[in-house]
């Protein structure tokens, strides 16, 4: 069965549904007693009471809402009548503009999609010509409003949404290029917008529910500060660009150049959706083949964190817990790393923040839109990094202890779950299609760094332990990784991500919070830890540093509980120095950010070099950026001539290719004169010997005489590597 089969099938059988309704409501109309119905309710009911304390009383005081009218019959007929014929030639139009852009295998997929549009239509207009009275199919369409809490007119949208959300994925197809961009991009967005209109509250929400001025204020501040601090020489700190960067880069400009346009899968060096570098493509866009235009969207994701970050905390415990954990965050020295490199890890923390926040202020405060952004954020946070697939975990988790206590929760929740499950179905249905199609793709990155089998099984024989201790071990690594055990791999500070002062101030916030396992907001960080936690542990290099950006809120937000936490107990025993514990608190996390910010810049940075204490370049990086310190600038097209050894080639290192579009490169794998060698092109070359591979310098000098030969050194004195520019004096 191809791509497009099953999907077009499940199509079909939404189609059958629908016919069968139609058939069902016409018996309905034939036998009264069977079709009589209730008639139709209000669907508004007042919104939730807003947590914040002062909001509530003011609420309490307000004068008794008046009762509403109930909604006019003719006038919620005139809606969903409009609202099924528009939509239905809407999808009528997408299924006709895909037909002759499908190949002829599958040239039948759009048919489905069309029935059903033409469906709506037809009926839509048999129910705008039935005003005065009720037909056939309105009694399950009310039955569902009145579940949903919605009108009847916003069912079609919400069913339609993940309808028109299908249609994008048979427009898409799982290959580097869409089968129908217009329809697939056209699609996508109309079925997300869909099921926001169709799940959304109309109901006016009750007052004193909007945040102060000052609260929009603090967070554009902490943002701006939290993007200065990531953008400024963001060109050269890191000091290199990294291989993982430059294959960034060159994945996106595979989107620029139009070989790869479809977001939706999984097509370049990288094993992750193509979506997040269509967003780097526009940095290249704007700022062309530049290491800052591969990092400033990293910054400004960074930054994004740290703004939303102050509004959850605030949200949930208070202005200064917000503002405490915002101005820590600004300054952690893992999300400076990350916030400064070409990569998506980053925007994992972004996602995890909107996801927890805004399901968690749902649940609170009962409000429908919460419930639907947690959607919407879950669903993009999927097109990123893959940590952001634990959320699949932690938000069902969430909620089953969140029902558990607080026991009315669901009671003024439940009509909100479905809606949040559209809008997050109606963003990820063409990513999970493509993952159901080609899951090797999909789970290669996961599996290539899971310590379960070989893994395991070598460490088993090498250690001469058994699993279940090994898996212990694993678990401290991992876990110690916030306080006590230095990140590795990709990041080496020799650190954890808490240097000593933020994390005795992350313990004694993580020992508040287990004091507090009966209050919802306690496990919202306590779940985020621990998917982290269990990130690092079962995966190898553990804790590897590049798989933790997207904890940093959550630690961030625990050091600032403990910081308040603890100068609220101090002033309850200093009562008459108050003002003085709170300015202390206030120095104390100042402190804390202007330390992280001094050892990242200051310790970590210039000993970031190659042969540095803190080693980030590595051999490739050092010879990369040379290479590309002596070729940007050269005028006419260069061809790199690599002698690569066991530690780098030219194809090994993407940055080359990304930051030199004046040249081309290839490798030679044999000795030089053998046969298996590709020909040399005639014009400007640059022979690069790695260590290892000097004996063919003589034999290129002889057979390209009157060149120039430089020998480059590391900083220990030993030979990074050789060239040999020909022709001379360029």
């Amino acid at each position: 069965m191809n791509d497009s089969t099953l999907l077009t099938a499940t199509a079909l059988i939404l189609g059958i549904a629908a016919s069968a309704l139609l058939i069902y409501g016409l018996y309905m109309k034939n036998h009264p007693r069977a079709g009589k119905s209730a008639p139709v309710k209000s669907v508004s009911t007042p919104q939730a009471l807003a947590v914040d304390p002062a909001a509530l009383e003011k609420i309490q005081d307000a004068p008794a809402p008046q009762p509403k009218a109930e909604p006019n019959p003719e006038l919620e007929r005139r809606r969903l009548s409009a609202a099924m014929v528009g939509i239905g030639f809407l999808i009528d139009f997408l299924s006709l503009y895909l037909r002759p852009d499908l190949p002829i295998t599958e040239y039948w997929a759009y048919i489905p999609f069309l029935a059903i549009g033409i469906l709506l239509v037809v009926g839509g207009i048999f129910l705008a010509s039935q005003l005065g009275q009720r037909v056939f199919f309105e009694s399950a369409i009310d039955w569902m409003a009145v579940k949903l809490d919605v009108r009847p007119a916003q069912c079609v949208c919400l069913l339609t949404g993940i309808l028109t959300a299908g249609l994008a994925t048979v427009a898409a197809g799982t290959s580097a290029r869409m089968i129908s961009p217009v329809v697939a991009v056209g699609s996508w967005i109309t079925g997300i917008a869909l099921t926001i209109l169709g799940g959304w509250h109309f109901a006016p929400s009750a007052g004193g529910s909007r945040l102060p001025r000052s609260a929009w204020v603090w967070t554009l501040l902490l943002t701006l500060f939290a993007f200065l601090v990531r953008a400024v020489v963001i060109g050269q700190i890191p000091v290199v660009l990294s291989g993982d960067e430059g294959s960034t880069g060159l994945d996106a400009l595979l989107i620029l150049t139009g070989k790869v346009n479809n977001p939706f899968g999984i097509f370049g060096w990288h094993p992750f959706p193509a979506l997040y570098f269509s967003i780097e493509s526009l940095g290249i866009s704007i700022f062309g083949r530049t290491i800052e235009a591969l990092r400033y969207p990293s910054a400004l994701a960074g930054a994004l964190t740290v703004g939303g970050l102050y509004l959850v905390a605030r949200a949930m415990y208070g202005h200064r817990y917000g503002l405490a954990a915002a101005v820590f965050l600004s300054a952690l020295h893992l999300d400076m790393q990350f916030s400064r490199l070409g990569l998506m890890n980053i925007w994992d923390g972004l996602w995890y923040l909107a996801t927890l926040g805004t399901l968690w202020y749902g649940w609170k405060s009962g409000r429908r839109a919460y419930w639907i952004a947690a959607g919407l954020a879950c669903g993009i946070g999927q097109y990123f990094y893959a940590t952001t697939r634990t959320l699949f975990a932690a938000v069902p988790l969430w909620l089953a202890i969140a029902a558990v206590v607080d026991r009315t929760g669901w009671r003024r929740n439940l009509k909100n779950l479905l809606p949040a499950l559209a809008a997050l179905l109606a963003v990820l249905l063409p990513l999970a299609w493509f993952a159901y199609t080609h899951p090797d793709q999909y789970l290669g990155d996961v599996k290539a760094n899971s310590i379960f089998g070989s893994w395991l099984a070598s460490n088993v024989r090498e250690q001469a332990l058994p699993a279940w201790r090994i898996l212990l071990k694993q678990l401290g690594l991992g876990f110690g990784a916030f306080f006590n055990v230095n990140l590795s791999f990709w990041y080496r500070p020799d650190a954890p991500i808490l240097r000593a002062l933020p994390a005795a101030f992350f313990l004694f916030g993580l020992a508040i919070l287990c004091l507090r396992l009966r209050d919802p907001r306690t496990w919202v960080p306590l779940l985020w830890l621990a998917a982290y936690g269990m990130i690092a542990s079962l995966s190898t290099s553990a804790p590897a540093a590049q798989r933790l950006p997207g904890v940093s809120p959550a630690c961030a937000l625990v050091v600032g509980i403990g910081v308040v936490e603890l100068a609220s107990i101090l002033a309850g025993l200093l009562s008459t120095r108050k003002w003085l514990v709170g300015v202390a608190a206030i120095l104390l996390v100042g402190y804390m950010a202007a330390d992280d910010l001094r050892f990242y810049f200051f310790e970590y940075t210039p000993e970031s070099q190659f042969q540095g204490r803190h080693d980030f370049v590595g051999i490739g990086g050092a010879v990369s950026a040379d290479i590309v310190r002596l070729l940007k600038d050269e005028p006419g097209q260069w061809e790199v001539v690599f002698f690569p050894n066991q530690v780098m080639g030219y194809r090994s290192d993407p940055a080359l290719r990304y930051l030199l579009p004046n040249v081309n490169g290839m490798d030679i794998l044999k000795p030089w004169g053998a046969s298996e060698n590709p020909a040399i092109p005639e014009g400007n070359l640059f022979f690069v010997f790695m260590p290892g591979r000097e004996d063919d310098l003589p034999r290129v000098t002889a057979d390209y005489p009157g060149g120039q030969t430089h020998v480059v050194h590391a900083p220990n004195g030993s030979v990074l590597y050789s060239y040999y520019r020909y022709p001379p004096g360029l």
